[in-house]
């Protein structure tokens, strides 16, 4: 098509990688959604962000912004971190 083999196989290795790629974005997506492990992982690595001030934690947990996205439809409740905090 393109006259050159290797230009034929580059573009083919491009677009293999390219679908390969997508299939294993979807597939781990898709675990992540059905195991829950979002909203938990993105709370121990907010904790993780403050470090040993857990105070700083809460408050960011209890911000009116942080609080106000599952209510404004941008987080489904149940998958919104605050719900495996305790404050």
């Amino acid at each position: 098509m393109f006259g050159s083999a290797a230009l034929e196989i580059a573009i083919g290795l491009v677009f293999i990688y390219l679908i390969f790629s997508l299939v294993c974005s979807a597939i781990n997506e898709w675990i992540t959604r059905v195991t829950g492990l979002r909203a938990s992982t993105l709370h121990a690595g907010i904790n993780q962000l403050f470090g040993d001030a857990t105070d700083l934690a809460a408050a960011f947990h209890s911000h009116p912004l942080v609080r106000g996205l599952p209510s404004q439809g941008v987080i489904r409740p149940t998958s919104h971190p605050r719900r495996l905090h305790s404050p």
